[in-house]
């Protein structure tokens, strides 16, 4: 017979990955939404989103906006 292979446990760093090679678009709480909708637990924090963006060559771009109602 052969053996059931077991399935890998996805671990944060990979399901950033995934998450943001399909949406580079996605921001850190809608990350958080789809990690705890999957059913994991616990939270993805900032630095290691941002640091899985910064590896992706994802780069996000301020920038200042001026309010003309202000003045």
């Amino acid at each position: 017979m052969a053996k059931e292979k077991a399935k890998k446990e996805v671990n944060r760093s990979g399901f950033i990955r995934t998450a943001l090679t399909k949406n580079p678009d996605l921001d850190l709480k809608q990350i958080n939404l789809l990690w705890a909708k999957v059913g994991h637990t616990g939270e993805i924090s900032r630095v290691l989103f941002y640091q899985m963006r910064r590896k992706m060559g994802i780069k996000s771009e301020y920038r200042w906006v001026w309010d003309d109602d202000q003045q």
